[in-house]
């Protein structure tokens, strides 16, 4: 919803995430991404009493159902991967790769989330694999100098059975100028 409503929506970046900001504690934890073309922006209800737009700088970030950059273990290695596909500049297999790890980390590098130890396991993996929780969707979005935009996304279901795949290539040279 938040998304959509600012991809439909007429507010330009700042207008909405102060309006998504000032109603944040109407809506469930949620981590949101938004961009114009020229900034990334993230917004989080996650942190009581840190609702403040944060304007990314070009890098690395991690994401997972915490606040941006939590030092948890997955996010770590991920990050480290990411950052070593990018180099190589790959085709998008190579991120799925990536977002398809289920190790599970050892006990002794769990992070302590509030959940019992059994679900820190599950939900340690980078990729997790439940008949009731899980990974639902992988998704790639490629956005290249040329105006070129790769939007590649893998749907899963319980126990991360395959459900659907689906790829658009877009070529959009006002998404990078921001008209």
């Amino acid at each position: 919803m938040l998304t959509a409503d600012f991809l439909t929506g007429s507010l330009g970046l700042d207008e909405y995430l102060t309006h998504i900001g000032v109603r944040a504690t109407a809506f469930n934890g949620f981590n949101l991404l938004l961009g114009d073309g020229k900034r990334l922006a993230y917004l989080s209800n996650r942190a009581p009493g840190q609702v403040v737009p944060r304007f990314l700088e070009a890098g690395i970030y991690g994401l997972s159902n915490h606040v941006l950059d939590t030092p948890w273990p997955k996010l770590t290695v991920a990050k480290k991967a990411f950052g070593k596909a990018l180099a190589e500049l790959p085709e998008t297999s190579a991120f799925f790769d990536l977002l398809a790890d289920d190790e599970i980390v050892p006990d002794q590098h769990l992070p302590s989330t509030g959940v019992p130890p059994h679900w820190e396991r599950l939900l340690s993996a980078i990729f997790v694999r439940s008949p009731d929780y899980g990974t639902r969707a992988s998704t790639v979005l490629c956005v290249h100098h040329s105006g070129r935009i790769v939007f590649e996304e893998r749907q899963f279901g319980p126990q991360a059975r395959k459900l659907g795949h689906l790829r658009e290539d877009i070529q959009s040279s006002s998404m990078l100028t921001g008209v």
